[in-house]
């Protein structure tokens, strides 16, 4: 498996492949700590939940962290991993709105947040009520970045 297999966002895509190599496989990535891609250019903690979610969907991890400075930013990550791996259903939004987004594809609040403008202007059928409530349920859990392009979808 190479790295186009995993299906990262662009910015993780490009962080990597400038960092190991355009055609570096999945082996290669894998044998580098979290800590160590943190450190590259344009790969914060939306690229590292990336990673860490795209391997975890065939069954892999990076290795553990063997510095104790690291642990903090790699915990803070981790944790924002398992809000992001939270489905749709759990975080509160309605039924409604919860079928609507199943149509799309979208379980999990990482799926609602690697969605486009469209798709997810498409998913509240420009209903500014649904706009709102996922606006706001989203503020509630923390996810301010996945709201904010909601917004700015709602101005469009």
């Amino acid at each position: 498996m190479t790295i186009n297999d995993l299906g990262l966002a662009m910015n993780t895509y490009c962080a990597i492949s400038r960092f190991l190599g355009l055609d570096v496989s999945v082996k290669e990535i894998i044998q580098h700590r979290l800590s160590e891609y943190m450190d590259l250019y344009k790969f914060g903690e939306t690229s590292a939940c990336d990673l860490i979610i795209a391997l975890d969907k065939y069954g892999l991890t990076l290795p553990e962290e063997t510095i104790q400075s690291d642990f903090a930013a790699v915990r803070k990550v981790m944790d924002r991993v398992k809000m992001m791996q939270t489905s749709v259903v759990d975080v509160g939004f309605s039924v409604r709105i919860c079928n609507r987004m199943k149509k799309f594809g979208v379980d999990t609040v990482y799926d609602l947040a690697r969605c486009s403008e469209v798709r997810i202007g498409r998913i509240c059928d420009h209903n500014e009520d649904r706009f709102e409530q996922i606006v706001e349920l989203l503020n509630e859990h923390g996810f301010h970045s996945i709201a904010n392009k909601i917004n700015k979808n709602r101005l469009l």
